[in-house]
């Protein structure tokens, strides 16, 4: 009894007060913690916290927050609407309805946040699903339609540093020479293995922050917007193709054919795709194996 008459004095006040207080930085926390839990890629996390607190606004909004919040803890609804009809409550009582009222706004904060989680949790699936179901199935590799979209955006973000002239982007076309015998001789599933080899072969020699694409069949595309030298682009191909040429399958030996195209601001993804495929064409017809780095104007064979 003395306890409850001790809690019904100024003890209190001060603990809302202490509650509310904490309130934004409890809130901040949830927030920035599910979003490094489930969308890291957006890049906020626990860290962040420090910097919301450092906000302007923080103290001022606190004070506000503790005021409303104080002033609803005297307005007690369910006291004032007994009171309209002459019933009046012993402070015990008074002190077990404020605490359901409390256990049950933070049950329905409990609740909105169960759901937010679960639709964050689906909306992330969703995502998931949607992202996956734009790759090649088979190597992993960006599909057709979202490297063109995802590659011009780049593309037109893309300017050349004027401090290193004399190095640029490349968009790159490859074809692995004479794939339909190594299908026909050795079987799809050893094709397929293959294929998975030149993708990896690909990343492996640009890294992963280039943009990669099966086209189809045994044909692929990359866009490095890593800055390379031409001597840097041709060691990384030359690199690229004594590696596949280390591939056992049987007795053939594994070589591809590739047409090069330096990143022009004036030109889109499309039109340095098609001059690029020129590029490969003229790398088959003189003998495959090699690649052919050009511009879209003026090109030169390079044996490798």
């Amino acid at each position: 009894m003395i306890y409850l008459k001790y809690l019904q004095g100024k003890l209190p006040v001060f603990w809302i007060v202490i509650a509310s207080s904490a309130g934004r930085i409890i809130h901040t926390i949830l927030v920035y913690g599910c979003m490094q839990l489930f969308f890291p890629e957006a890049g906020f996390g626990l860290n962040n916290i420090a910097d919301d607190i450092a906000r302007w606004d923080f103290i001022p909004f606190t004070i506000i927050a503790d005021i409303i919040v104080v002033l609803c803890y005297f307005t007690n609804r369910i006291e004032t609407v007994m009171r309209q009809y002459h019933l009046t409550l012993s402070d015990e009582i008074s002190y077990d309805l404020m605490h359901l009222q409390v256990q049950f706004l933070m049950g329905m904060i409990s609740l909105a946040v169960l759901v937010i989680l679960g639709i964050m949790l689906y909306q992330k699936n969703i995502d998931y699903l949607y992202y996956e179901a734009r790759l090649d199935g088979l190597t992993g590799l960006l599909g057709r339609q979202q490297f063109f979209h995802v590659g011009q955006e780049r593309l037109e973000s893309y300017h050349k540093e004027d401090t290193l002239p004399e190095k640029t982007g490349y968009f790159i076309i490859l074809d692995v020479d004479s794939f339909k015998d190594i299908n026909d001789t050795y079987g799809h599933p050893v094709g397929d293995q293959l294929l998975k080899e030149v993708a990896d072969d690909l990343r492996g020699s640009f890294g992963p922050d280039n943009l990669f694409e099966r086209l189809g069949g045994d044909e692929f595309v990359a866009l490095i917007s890593e800055r390379m030298s031409r001597e840097e682009i041709e060691r990384a191909l030359n690199q690229m193709k004594d590696r596949l040429k280390q591939s056992e399958i049987g007795n053939a030996q594994i070589t591809c054919s590739i047409g090069v195209i330096p990143i022009e601001e004036i030109y889109s993804l499309e039109r340095m795709y098609r001059h690029a495929d020129r590029l490969l064409y003229e790398a088959k017809k003189n003998g495959k194996d090699q690649f052919v780095f050009g511009y879209c104007c003026r090109d030169t064979v390079k044996q490798a």
